[in-house]
């Protein structure tokens, strides 16, 4: 991984190994960037920043069970010179809005091609900004709407399967319990996680448990 000539210092933060896995084989091979380290989680990140030294950081939103808004704003203030891009699947103009408000240079939705990423990563670097254009459509809508109707929310659903799952979790299950008690994979589990903190625009599991109950999803 080490480029004499590199002069963009890169970590990857993701709590998916094989994203990891795929980033590293995708961008490593650029003759501009050094991986310089990745993480696993929120924990980990911290950890390794103060030896890895990068200049720029790809940051998941969920880190685990830890929450990549908070994160990006503990680093922006520990490291004010650090670069961070979320790197995320959530298309979500509230979590732009959040990232941004908290330090964040950029946001790339996961389902980019690796030129759109490569950009962000490149305009970023040079001190600019880059924000994926469907999250950036739906803040600029939500900005446009008339105060009242902003308040406004749609009736929330969930499945059966998903109300299970958040059950689970509001018992203080964790994931590889769920799994077990459901007779579903490990990755089954987060992706209902996942799915269940974009519909309720949620940040982290705690969250995720106060809108539940706010909304009645556990009567």
């Amino acid at each position: 991984m080490n480029k004499a000539d590199s002069s963009i210092r890169l970590m990857l933060a993701d709590d998916h190994k094989i994203v990891l896995d795929g980033l590293c084989l995708l961008l490593d091979s650029q003759p501009d960037i050094e991986i310089v380290a990745t993480a696993l989680s929120g924990s980990e990140l911290l950890d390794k920043i103060p030896k890895a030294k990068p200049n720029l950081l790809l940051l998941d939103i969920t880190l685990g069970d830890d929450d990549g808004i908070q994160l990006c704003k503990q680093l922006k203030q520990k490291y004010p010179s650090l670069a961070i891009i979320t790197l995320t699947m959530y298309n979500s103009g509230s979590y732009l809005q959040s990232m941004i408000a908290n330090g964040a240079a950029g946001y790339v939705l996961k389902d980019a091609d690796i030129e759109e990423l490569l950009e962000a990563i490149h305009t970023v670097h040079r001190g600019g900004t880059y924000y994926s254009k469907p999250p950036t459509e739906k803040l600029l809508s939500d900005i446009a709407r008339p105060p009242g109707e902003r308040k406004k929310k749609q009736v929330i659903r969930i499945s059966q399967r998903e109300k299970e799952i958040l059950s689970l979790i509001a018992r203080e299950f964790t994931t590889s319990e769920i799994a077990e008690k459901l007779f579903l994979s490990i990755n089954t589990v987060e992706t209902h996680r996942a799915n269940m903190m974009m519909k309720l625009e949620c940040k982290n599991v705690a969250g995720l448990i106060r809108v539940a109950y706010e909304n009645r999803l556990l009567d």
